[in-house]
């Protein structure tokens, strides 16, 4: 039997769909804020990174969707860095500086936050590598166990089809049903007891 092609792997295509939905995410990012708030924790897809956060309210509904409109001249990053800032409650300014980049406002304004709060910056760059770098070995390993199916099928002696009885999986199983119940049957319970 020859193994299905590549392109109709479950593995190769569910790879390709969660890729393709991360690049749309990424770029859909750019242009809008896209949010999930259940209290006290949010989720925020913006200006190139996935954030996750808690105890900061990020809108009036549950979830939603905003045009993002960067206040005070900030600018957003395609490619973030990963980060992770806890509240410090120190005294500062959300006013941003014409020109710095949304990122690094948005981690100067956690440090004002409570302690109990805290906001995870994961890029979509890295959520786009973490999938290749999980996808990548499982259609390797795909590929080897194929391989290995086809070797070891081509090395069994070949059925003729007049005079064999099928192998289809249900005919194997109802072969094997009946030696099975044909040797209680008999008395055959395997090996004789000494």
């Amino acid at each position: 039997m020859k193994p299905a092609p590549l392109h109709r792997s479950l593995t190769f295509c569910s790879g390709i769909f969660v890729m393709i939905f991360i690049v749309w995410s990424w770029r859909d990012s750019m242009t809008a804020t896209t949010y999930a708030f259940v209290s006290p924790y949010s989720v925020l897809s913006e200006c190139g990174a996935l954030s996750v956060c808690r105890g900061v309210p990020t809108g009036t509904q549950a979830m939603g969707r905003d045009a993002t409109a960067l206040a005070g001249g900030l600018v957003a990053v395609a490619c973030p860095p990963p980060a992770f800032r806890r509240g410090s409650g120190e005294y500062g300014t959300i006013l941003p500086q014409p020109g710095e980049p949304h990122h690094v406002w948005a981690l100067d304004v956690m440090k004002m936050a409570p302690t109990n709060c805290w906001l995870l910056m994961i890029p979509h760059w890295l959520l786009l590598l973490a999938v290749t770098m999980v996808w990548a070995p499982a259609l390797i390993l795909r590929q080897r166990r194929t391989g290995r199916a086809l070797r070891v099928s081509e090395m069994l002696p070949k059925e003729n089809t007049a005079t064999s009885p099928p192998t289809t999986p249900t005919a194997v199983r109802r072969r094997w049903l009946l030696r099975s119940a044909c040797g209680r049957a008999r008395g055959d319970r395997g090996a004789p007891s000494a």
